[in-house]
């Protein structure tokens, strides 16, 4: 399952920084600076696939992509039910997370509301993490 989804992620991080590489280089061509226009595209790139990755990571742990057709996350597996209980209770510290960065970027503007988002998504994920943890404790010594 891991092998999968760490692959199909390592492949779209290859095209998504050789794209941005590209393309920001493109951009910068008439600007004379295309190594630095090349050297942005590829962290925008680098980004982009940063940010598939975690989707990427949260859907197959939820059995919601073909990479997940595996005997770990299997109908009645522990990993399963591990991870359908955390994310069950994760999914309203969640929303209210991001209810509250929503209220906190449009009140607080620039650079702060441009790095909100990341610091809720951290704590999104350390929460769904946490819960699991409790929970494959609980269901492992049961």
């Amino acid at each position: 399952m891991l092998h999968r989804a760490l692959r199909t992620v390592a492949l779209t991080a290859a095209v998504t920084v050789v794209l941005g590489a590209a393309l920001g280089g493109a951009t910068a061509w008439s600007e004379g600076a295309v190594l630095v226009g090349g050297a942005r595209g590829a962290l925008v790139g680098l980004i982009v696939a940063l940010v598939v990755g975690v989707h990427l990571s949260v859907r197959t742990l939820f059995a919601r992509v073909p990479e997940s057709l595996g005997p770990e996350l299997a109908a009645g597996s522990v990993e399963r039910e591990v991870f359908r209980l955390a994310g069950v209770q994760a999914f309203p510290d969640a929303v209210s997370v991001l209810l509250l960065v929503a209220l906190l970027a449009a009140l607080a503007g620039g650079d702060l509301a441009r790095w909100l988002p990341v610091a809720g998504l951290v704590v999104v994920l350390f929460d769904f993490a946490l819960r699991s943890r409790v929970h494959w404790a609980r269901l492992v010594a049961a």
